[in-house]
C-alpha cells in the first residue's frame, strides 16, 4: 500500500514538474465536418453543430490515448423548452490564444446566441461551455451507467473505472458545476437557460483529488468541490488513505506554485 502511494506520488511530481506549456494542435476536416484537438493531456473532436464527439485522455504510463468519451446525444446539446428538440447552431469560429493557454470554439445560433468551447491547456484536465442568449435545456455529458452517476442541487458527477470495449483502466472522473439546479428527465441530466449569460465548470480526467480542486476550489467558497468529494465517496471512491496521500501532494503542489519547483 505504502509502496504503491509511493509510486503515485513521485509519477504525480515528475507530470507536473515535466508540464511546459506545449502547442495546441487544432484541424479541421471538410470530409467529416469534425474538428481535431489536441493538446499534452487530452485530444477531443467536435463537429459542427457543437457537439463533443469523443475525448480521450492521455496514459503517461502506457504513452496512448484513452477513450473516456463519446457522444449519445449528450455533449452540453441545447433543448428547446417547448418541444424539447435540439436547438443547432449555424455557423462557428475557433480563436486560439497567442500564448497557447486555452483554445476556443465558438458555435453561433440564428437568433444571436453563442454556446462557446474553451478548453485550458494546463495541467488541470478542465474547459468551460458558456451560453449566451440562449433559452431551453442543456444536456449534460456522462461517461458512465447510471449507476456511476450521482447529482444534487447544480453539481453532477460521472465515474468510470474501466473501458466497457476494451476492459481498460480507466479510473476517470466527470465533474460539472452548473449556474443552474439540475434535473433528470428521461435518462437526461438537464439544467435551464433562461437567455442570460450562463458558465458551466467541468473537469473530465483522471480521479485525483489535487485536480478537481483547482478546478473547483474557488467556487461557492469551496462548496462545490467537497459536494463532488461528497458524490464521489458515494461511488465508492476517495477512501481514508486517500485524504493523508492528497495532503502530501497539495503540499508539493502548493510549493511548486510558490517557488516553481519541489525544492
Amino acid at each position: 500500500m505504502k509502496k504503491g502511494l509511493f509510486f503515485l506520488t513521485l509519477l504525480i511530481f515528475l507530470n507536473i514538474i515535466a508540464f511546459a506549456i506545449p502547442e495546441i494542435t487544432v484541424s479541421e476536416s471538410s470530409l467529416n465536418q469534425e474538428i481535431s484537438i489536441e493538446m499534452k493531456l487530452y485530444r477531443l473532436k467536435l463537429d459542427q453543430n457543437g457537439h463533443i464527439l469523443n475525448f480521450e485522455l492521455f496514459d503517461s504510463r502506457t504513452k496512448k490515448y484513452n477513450l473516456v468519451y463519446e457522444y449519445t446525444g449528450d455533449s452540453y446539446d441545447i433543448l428547446d423548452a417547448q418541444t424539447m428538440t435540439e436547438i443547432l447552431p449555424s455557423n462557428y469560429n475557433i480563436r486560439l490564444a497567442e500564448d497557447q493557454t486555452h483554445v476556443e470554439i465558438i458555435y453561433f445560433f440564428p437568433n444571436g446566441g453563442q454556446k462557446i468551447y474553451k478548453f485550458y491547456n494546463d495541467p488541470n484536465y478542465h474547459f468551460d461551455v458558456q451560453f449566451k442568449n440562449l433559452n431551453g435545456y442543456v444536456v449534460l455529458p456522462s461517461i458512465s451507467f447510471s449507476s456511476g452517476i450521482r447529482y444534487t442541487d447544480n453539481v453532477f458527477v460521472s465515474y468510470i473505472d474501466k473501458s466497457v470495449l476494451t476492459g481498460e483502466n480507466l479510473d476517470s472522473a466527470l465533474a460539472i458545476y452548473t449556474p443552474g439546479e439540475i434535473e433528470s428527465s428521461q435518462n437526461q441530466y438537464l439544467f435551464p437557460l433562461n437567455y442570460s449569460d450562463q458558465k458551466v465548470i467541468s473537469y473530465l480526467g483522471p480521479t485525483k483529488k489535487i485536480f478537481i480542486k483547482e478546478t473547483f476550489d474557488g467556487i461557492e467558497e469551496g462548496n462545490t468541490y467537497s459536494t463532488i468529494i461528497d458524490l464521489m465517496q458515494d461511488l465508492g471512491k476517495f477512501g481514508p488513505f486517500s485524504n493523508i496521500f492528497y495532503w502530501f501532494v497539495a503540499f508539493f503542489w502548493w510549493l511548486f506554485k510558490v517557488t516553481g519547483n519541489f525544492g
